[in-house]
């Protein structure tokens, strides 16, 4: 290996974090994952000795993720200039130069950065979509408002076809643990929109056998264990539909934002999205909220 290239040097560091006992199979997974995806497509084959703490400020400012994630992302990067300095490879570690807010400053809230999808883009990344179990997974996203991590965990015994309800009960955590969700609000039966229906009756076609009754499994048939274990397949089809990448948050936003805008109230929408008071959908979602009134879910 090239102790100086910035790619050889992450793989080592890769082979460190397996080598290690105090790492969790699913924390060595997300390690491996923010490397090949952000780490090493950016730095690719630079020599660490010319990096300085102004490369790695422009690459946290395109990075564009939530502080956490950027955290995380950084974290193989850090230890590989730390391990750098130790072995004498480079004579000073930038990150020690590195502003303390810098994460403050150019980090995103994923979560309530409301920038939701019109129609016509939600048609597109349907259609961009690289397998059908991927198509009714955001499908159904987009028309329930379901969390990612509810979605995952969402079993069909949870589907009422007959009386069009979806019962919430359950998530899945970063761990792929199956947990209740973390308020009494998460837990709650959703009223099934037409277009739902049709994305859950899609699915069933796919995943109605499955032995575990998982409604939604990855397009090789596995269990979902992190709730950005689609990540990949979101962008893809971000990608291929010519839309600007934007968080899978954006999925839930959409919903609720558009269910406000046919005349919903945020009184009863709150209960069906699993906040426990109607002040988040007034703080984050004002601007949708229509002056029409009555009940109108989507069509």
């Amino acid at each position: 290996r090239d102790k100086y290239n910035m790619s050889d040097l992450l793989e080592n560091q890769l082979w460190r974090y397996r080598e290690r006992h105090d790492l969790t199979p699913p924390s060595i997974t997300n390690l491996e994952i923010v490397t090949t995806i952000h780490l090493i497509p950016y730095f690719k084959n630079i020599n660490i000795k010319t990096i300085t703490v102004y490369d790695i400020e422009e690459f946290i400012k395109q990075i564009q993720l939530s502080r956490d994630r950027i955290k995380l992302i950084l974290r193989p990067l850090r230890h590989v200039f730390k391990n750098a300095l130790r072995e004498n490879i480079i004579k000073e570690d930038p990150f020690e130069k590195l502003e303390t807010n810098i994460l403050s400053q150019y980090s995103i809230n994923t979560e309530y950065e409301v920038k939701p999808f019109n129609q016509d883009e939600i048609q597109l990344i349907l259609e961009s979509c690289s397998h059908p179990t991927i198509r009714n997974l955001i499908s159904t996203g987009f028309y329930t408002g379901m969390r990612i991590g509810e979605l995952f965990a969402l079993t069909w015994e949870d589907i009422d076809f007959e009386n069009e309800q979806i019962c919430v009960n359950k998530s899945v955590s970063v761990n792929g643990v199956i947990k209740q969700p973390k308020t009494k609000a998460g837990i709650r039966n959703i009223e099934m929109t037409a277009l739902a229906k049709d994305a859950l009756m899609a699915q069933l076609k796919i995943t109605g056998g499955a032995e575990d009754k998982r409604v939604f499994k990855t397009p090789k048939g596995k269990n979902y264990l992190r709730t950005d274990g689609f990540g990949r397949y979101w962008r893809e089809a971000l990608i291929k539909s010519g839309i600007k990448y934007r968080s899978p948050y954006q999925i839930r936003h959409t919903f609720i934002s558009y269910m406000l805008m046919r005349g919903n109230s945020p009184l009863i929408l709150y209960r069906m999205v699993g906040h426990e008071t109607p002040e988040i959908i007034y703080k984050f979602y004002a601007r949708f909220i229509s002056a029409v009134k009555g009940k109108k879910l989507l069509v």
